[in-house]
């Protein structure tokens, strides 16, 4: 599993380099791709993409990429048309956006009953999970980048449905994978998601452990500061709790 700060232009040249590298090493037919910016209902579209036409025009418009997803395609685009040359079967994970929206707004109690068989399984009890969550609001805040007003602003209530949301997105991509990985198990799957879906092991990688009895192999990019002697600006690195790999990269730069 490998981690991505969606914008960050790096973190999406190291995830080429690791599926290049996995395919010469398992070959193309022993390995598919699992991608956070695709939906589930997206797996048509995906299927046609790598066995029919490779168009990625294509394939933008069948799964309503701006929509859906929002950014830039471009920089997903050598890792899709790899995967189109080698047939590399691409496997869409995510849950749909307006579920989650709602999840995060009025809470898993008021789902609607008639849309009730879409959820996964959910485990709500998990600490440590819950306390990322909570240290990921407090960092946004921090940072200035919160959309939800800041935690000191939220009641224990909304709180509590953001956490459930949040439960939701990671349990849904666990399940997409944990449903593939049983169903072809000769295929070793490459999943890209958002670095707050792996970092420590929690999200995702915990859930499909728990669902397949497979232990993750979990890669890291850490967007760090660099010191004059070239070496990572850090107190200390993650240990094996976080991630099996770390890889350190540069800020994305902005505004420029």
């Amino acid at each position: 599993m490998l981690g991505e700060v969606h914008t960050n232009p790096l973190h999406h040249q190291i995830e080429f380099r690791m599926l290049y590298t996995l395919a010469g090493l398992l070959g193309t037919k022993n390995l598919a791709l699992g991608m956070e910016c695709f939906y589930r209902q997206h797996q048509q579209a995906l299927d046609n993409f790598i066995f029919k036409h490779g168009s990625i025009k294509i394939l933008k418009d069948e799964t309503k990429w701006k929509e859906t997803w929002g950014y830039d395609l471009s920089q997903y685009a050598k890792i899709l048309n790899y995967c189109y040359i080698n047939k590399i079967r691409l496997v869409g994970l995510n849950v749909p956006l307006p579920v989650i929206q709602f999840v995060a707004t009025n809470g898993l109690d008021e789902f609607p009953d008639k849309y009730k068989y879409i959820l996964p399984t959910m485990d709500l009890t998990n600490v440590k999970h819950k306390n990322s969550f909570i240290h990921s609001i407090i960092s946004m805040d921090s940072a200035g980048m919160s959309n939800h007003g800041g935690s000191n602003g939220l009641s224990k209530l909304q709180i509590e449905h953001l956490y459930e949301s949040q439960t939701l997105w990671d349990e849904y991509m666990s399940e997409s994978i944990s449903e593939f990985i049983k169903s072809n198990p000769a295929v070793t799957v490459l999943v890209i998601a958002g670095s707050g879906h792996i970092n420590g092991r929690v999200g995702i990688p915990d859930r499909v452990h728990s669902r397949t009895r497979e232990v993750p192999f979990v890669t890291t990019p850490y967007e760090i500061d660099w010191n004059v002697d070239g070496l990572p600006d850090i107190d200390s690195p993650p240990g094996t709790g976080d991630c099996d790999w770390v890889w350190f990269t540069e800020k994305e730069i902005k505004n420029i």
